[in-house]
C-alpha cells in the first residue's frame, strides 16, 4: 500500500537527503493536490508532501522527463518545468491560489471549489500555474505540458520495449494481468468526452493525440512475431477508442473550452466527427498475414458514432472487430443522473441500440 511513499522513504535511506528524488505515474499524478483517500476516508496532503520527493511529474510526462534529464545533466534548477509540481516556501508570481489543504480537509464546499479550479486550469494552452498551501509549504503545480504530436507519439511507441515482465517473476509464473495487454495496441491518448466522474482529464488531458497508421501497423507486425501470438490482437484503442483527433481546431489554438463539454448535454457545433482513418487502420490490421482477428475492446463513444454521417467505421466495427460484447458506456438510464455525469440523455443510447440491432 502507498507504494510511492514507501519507495521514496527507502530511496532517501539509501542515497541520503541530497539525492534528487522524482516521482510520477498515475498514483503521483492523480494525488498531486490535497485529495480524498478512500482507505483513510479523509482528505490527505499532496503525495509530494507525504513522500518527501523533490519533484512530481504529472500526466504522461515524456516532455517533462526529457527536460528534467537535461537539467539534471547540466546542474540546472528543476523548478519551472510545465507538467511538474514542487513544494516551495512562497508561490511563484502569477500562480492561481487554491483553497488550502487545511480548508479542503474540513470543508466539502472548499474541496469542491479547489477541484473546480484544478479542472478549469487543466489545459496546456490556456491553463495557469496553481498553488495550494499545505501548512507552511506551498504545493506548486506548473501549467500542464503540451501533448505530443503524432510524430513524437510514434517515436515513443517505436522504442525497443521488452514486452515482457521482469525475469524475477518467472519463478512465480509471471504476472497474470500481463495477458490482458500483451497483444493489445494503444492507438490514442486523451479524451475530450470529459465526463464529470472520470480522471482522464487530470492525467492525459482533453486534447486527443493518436499514432499514425504506419506506427500501429508496425507494432501489429511485431506482435505477429511474438512466440505466444495466436492470431488475435485483443484491443486496438485507448481511453476512447474511436477518438483520433482533437474535438476541433480551436483546441489546438486556444485550448479546450473551460465551461462546456464537447458532447454533452448536446454535441458542440464545432465538433469535428471523423472515424474513417480508424476504420481504415482496423481493416488493414485484420488483413495482415498471421492476424485472425483484431478486436476493439476499449470503450467506444456511441454518441460520437451516431454523429458520424459516414457509416464505414460502424459497419467495419460490427462486421469484424467485436469480441463477444461491444463495450459502450450508457452509464445510467436516469436523465437527471446522466446530466450530472456529463453524459448525453438515454434517448441517444436507445437510438444506437436500434441502429446496432438493424
Amino acid at each position: 500500500d502507498r507504494a510511492t511513499i514507501v519507495y521514496c522513504n527507502r530511496l532517501r535511506q539509501a542515497f541520503g537527503k541530497d539525492a534528487p528524488i522524482i516521482i510520477g505515474g498515475i498514483e503521483a499524478s492523480l494525488r498531486r493536490f490535497a485529495h480524498y483517500d478512500y482507505w483513510d476516508d479523509k482528505v490527505r496532503h499532496s503525495i509530494l508532501s507525504d513522500c518527501g520527493a523533490d519533484l512530481l511529474l504529472y500526466g504522461m510526462a515524456e516532455r517533462q522527463t526529457r527536460e528534467l534529464c537535461r537539467r539534471l545533466e547540466q546542474g540546472l534548477p528543476l523548478r519551472g518545468i510545465p507538467g511538474t509540481c514542487y513544494l516551495a516556501d512562497e508561490p511563484p508570481e502569477g500562480a492561481l491560489e487554491l483553497p488550502s489543504y487545511m480548508e479542503v480537509a474540513k470543508d466539502k464546499l472548499a474541496y469542491a471549489r479547489a477541484f473546480k479550479l484544478q479542472y478549469e486550469e487543466q489545459d496546456p494552452i490556456r491553463g495557469r500555474a496553481l498553488y495550494q498551501w499545505h501548512e507552511k509549504k506551498a504545493l506548486v503545480a506548473e501549467k500542464p505540458a503540451m501533448p505530443l504530436s503524432r510524430e513524437e507519439l510514434d517515436q515513443v511507441y517505436a522504442l525497443p520495449y521488452e514486452r515482457a515482465w521482469h525475469p524475477k517473476y518467472d519463478a512465480l509464473g509471471g504476472i497474470p494481468a500481463f495477458a490482458e495487454v500483451e497483444f493489445s495496441i494503444t492507438s490514442c491518448r486523451g479524451c475530450f468526452g470529459a465526463c464529470n466522474f472520470c480522471a482522464l482529464t487530470f492525467h492525459q488531458g482533453r486534447i486527443v493525440q493518436s499514432r499514425s497508421k504506419a506506427s500501429i501497423v508496425a507494432e501489429a507486425k511485431l506482435l505477429t512475431r511474438q512466440k505466444n501470438f495466436k492470431g488475435y490482437i485483443h484491443d486496438v484503442g485507448g481511453p476512447t477508442a474511436n477518438f483520433r483527433y482533437p474535438a476541433c481546431d480551436r483546441q489546438l489554438r486556444v485550448g479546450a473550452c473551460k465551461h462546456r463539454q464537447c458532447l454533452a448535454p448536446q454535441p458542440c457545433k464545432q465538433l469535428q466527427v471523423d472515424e474513417r482513418e480508424y476504420a481504415d487502420i482496423l481493416k488493414t490490421l485484420r488483413q495482415l498475414p498471421g492476424v485472425k482477428k483484431a478486436f476493439v475492446r476499449s470503450g467506444l463513444r456511441f454518441d460520437y458514432m451516431m454523429l458520424d454521417k459516414d457509416d464505414s467505421f460502424f459497419r467495419e466495427l460490427l462486421a469484424h472487430h467485436v469480441s463477444g460484447q461491444l463495450k459502450v458506456a450508457p452509464e445510467h438510464v436516469s436523465s437527471g443522473v446522466l446530466r450530472l455525469m456529463g453524459k448525453p440523455g438515454c434517448a441517444v443510447y436507445e437510438s444506437f441500440t436500434k441502429k446496432y440491432a438493424s
